[in-house]
């Protein structure tokens, strides 16, 4: 079974060389709300590929908070959230202020129920409650890319920093 100690072993250097990456961008665009809508071929990158480890990460933090959870390629992420906040409910609030001046709650109001309809979706939210911003942002960006102009326009616009 696997511990969360083996999840961090697994996962923080690649964690690590991702946040490496993404703080290099400061060179050429300063951290700040104000530049919250800057569009780059990087950002889209680091964006994607941020989004999709925290879905990898997620899914194998869920089992070993619920261990018989067992995510495969159709376990989306009202599944493996309800598992991980079912015993780390703190979650949904959770903030981090980066670099000293920007306030971030990803998971905020992000919160997940049991449907008692057996014949619907079996995870859904709760009431009042919404999907991240940046997980739709990641979404469309991944399904919806064909969707948008040619100068980038709309891959990030559901999402602000």
């Amino acid at each position: 079974m696997l511990t969360f100690q083996d999840l961090v072993s697994q996962y923080w250097k690649y964690y690590l060389a991702l946040e490496n990456r993404f703080l290099e961008t400061e060179r050429y665009v300063e951290f700040d709300l104000s530049n919250g809508m800057v569009y780059s071929m990087e950002y889209m990158m680091l964006f994607q590929t941020i989004c999709s480890e925290i879905d990898v990460v997620g899914k194998a933090y869920a089992g070993i908070c619920e261990p018989s959870f067992k995510a495969d390629k159709r376990t989306g992420l009202n599944e493996w959230w309800f598992y991980v906040t079912k015993n780390n409910p703190k979650l949904v609030e959770e903030s981090i202020v980066f670099r000293n001046k920007i306030k971030l709650q990803p998971w905020k109001n992000y919160r997940i129920r049991i449907n008692p309809d057996k014949k619907a979706k079996r995870f859904i939210l709760e009431e009042n409650a919404g999907t991240p911003a940046w997980w739709n942002a990641y979404n469309g960006a991944k399904h919806d890319r064909a969707a948008v102009d040619f100068c980038g326009k709309n891959f990030l616009r559901q999402i602000r920093f």
